[in-house]
């Protein structure tokens, strides 16, 4: 007869362990002042989490296993340009890059080495050349000091990515004539490339982009008040083949777009963005169903209503008309 103790042990070992519960797609933290935030971004991070935007809520994904994890850490606190520009340099050697529009700079689990300046001069034409020149060696605007636009590029950028020196840019300033000139520029093949922002003046980027990107390109504005009647307009639109312009989520008007060679349809859920819980609630259940998120949209009130933007193809047989 086997002693009690070797039976038991044979049972034991027969029997599988438990599967580990997999840790949610994505995290939503909380805005809890500028201090804090570097802390409960890296305690993320150390679990695999990337950052992908914020609003009143910043949204991470699970991106990496450690050792591979991001750092984060705050923008330089200097009081002058000069020494922003130098402490921000230091940190770009470092492999901390600008996150644009946020507070936050960010280094990846095998960093690339990055640079950072502002357009020179006073007279118009002298800056316009200076931006012209930061514009060819790939220099793009990632934020504010002050009213002072910043510019980063990479120190050793890929060669296949050399930036094209066929720009428009299109001021916001008078509503009407912004969209006038986005729909005509989409139409001559120009694509939405980003925002800058600079000397208190909200401008969008777009770039040359030929038929091999889908050019040319459809334009259209949603205008809304609510979640649901955002919802009801992208699905709408989505269903024609139309999806939404991330970088335009915060901004007014917020764009849709459509390419020629478009052949997917899309769906879309927008949902109030106030509590952390919730969000990352509705986005975990969006990932289970096939939604990603986009953004947060914002209409601009009394207050500002921040909602949270997720999408999710739907067909691969649309062809725009």
């Amino acid at each position: 007869m086997k002693p009690l103790a070797v039976t038991l042990l044979a049972i034991s070992v027969t029997i599988p362990l438990a599967a580990q519960p997999s840790p949610p797609r994505y995290k939503v933290l909380p805005h809890s002042g500028e201090k804090a935030a570097p802390a409960q971004w890296n305690a993320a991070a150390d679990q695999g989490y990337r950052f992908l935007f914020e609003g009143r809520l910043a949204v991470m994904r699970l991106d990496t296993a450690p050792p591979d994890t991001y750092r984060y850490q705050p923008l330089p606190d200097r009081n002058l340009r000069a020494t922003f520009l130098n402490a921000l340099n230091e940190q770009g050697a470092y492999g901390y890059a600008w996150l644009s529009q946020t507070k936050m700079l960010e280094k990846l689990p095998h960093p690339r080495t990055w640079e950072y300046t502002v357009v020179e001069g006073f007279a118009d034409k002298t800056r316009k050349a200076s931006l012209h020149s930061l514009e060819a060696q790939g220099y793009k605007p990632v934020g504010l000091f002050g009213s002072v636009a910043i510019y980063m590029h990479e120190t050793s950028p890929d060669p296949a990515s050399s930036p094209s020196l066929d720009l428009r840019v299109v001021e916001r300033a008078n509503r009407k004539k912004f969209l006038r000139e986005v729909v005509e520029a989409g139409r001559q093949g120009y694509r939405y490339a980003g925002e800058r922002t600079e000397e208190h003046a909200s401008k969008l980027v777009m770039e040359r982009c030929g038929a091999a990107c889908g050019a040319p390109f459809e334009y259209r504005e949603v205008k809304f008040k609510t979640a649901a009647e955002l919802e009801q307009q992208l699905n709408t639109l989505g269903s024609q083949g139309f999806r939404v312009v991330a970088g335009s989520l915060g901004n007014e008007p917020l764009l849709v777009e459509r390419s020629a060679a478009q052949t997917s349809t899309y769906m879309y859920r927008v949902s109030s963005a106030k509590d952390s819980v919730a969000v990352e609630q509705t986005l975990n259940a969006g990932d289970r169903d096939g939604f990603v998120p986009v953004g947060f949209a914002v209409h601009l009130g009394w207050t500002a209503d921040v909602m949270l933007v997720l999408e999710k193809p739907t067909a691969a047989n649309f062809q725009a008309q």
